[in-house]
């Protein structure tokens, strides 16, 4: 029994990786189409506008895994 537990928790835990990763590589296509420069704008930017922007990123991604591990 718990070997299906086991099992069905790291199928889980793999598609969440996953979704993780092509969400980074969606996120990477679509600042490179609209030539979007990440880490100048993180430079650039104001402290109350970076930490805004990792808030809801990774919010998120913790919504994302929840989703995915229930």
């Amino acid at each position: 029994m718990e070997n299906i537990i086991f099992a069905s928790f790291g199928m889980k835990l793999g598609q969440a990786v996953v979704a993780f990763l092509c969400m980074r590589l969606a996120m990477w296509l679509v600042n490179h189409a609209l030539g979007f420069d990440m880490s100048d704008w993180l430079e650039k930017a104001n402290d109350q506008a970076v930490s805004d922007f990792h808030g809801r990123v990774y919010l998120g991604v913790c919504i994302m895994f929840g989703l995915i591990l229930s």
